[in-house]
């Protein structure tokens, strides 16, 4: 089995090597709350402009844009339809624990867009 994108020994530019060789995100959006219907910008893909939804499936490093700062997330990503693709964020620790669900789509300008899922 090959390893995953987080165990990698060469890092996108968005993330950097903990102690135990894994990537993880410089900085994450966890335990802080976002606000329920808000889209935020998605900037880059592993260090890259994204260009299609398919470049979200998979695991992958995102950033994206929240009250004009730059948030790095870690976490996998699936197409749920052909317009959307569903994002589990994990903890960029050793534990890789959930912390969310995101919705990601592309805008009608050809932007990324994350929204936080909430299913009640």
């Amino acid at each position: 089995m090959s390893p995953s994108r987080t165990e990698l020994a060469t890092p996108a530019p968005t993330t950097h090597n903990n102690v135990s060789g894994r990537l993880e995100a410089m900085d994450f959006l966890s335990d802080e709350p976002v606000r329920s219907g808000q889209q935020y910008p998605v900037t880059d893909i592993d260090g890259r402009p994204p260009r299609t939804l398919q470049n979200f499936t998979g695991e992958v490093c995102l950033t994206l844009i929240r009250d004009e700062a730059a948030i790095h997330m870690v976490g996998a990503g699936c197409p749920v339809t052909e317009s959307a693709v569903r994002f589990h964020q994990k903890d960029p620790g050793p534990d890789g624990k959930d912390i969310r669900v995101w919705t990601i789509t592309e805008g009608a300008d050809g932007t990324f867009l994350a929204a936080p899922f909430a299913a009640f």
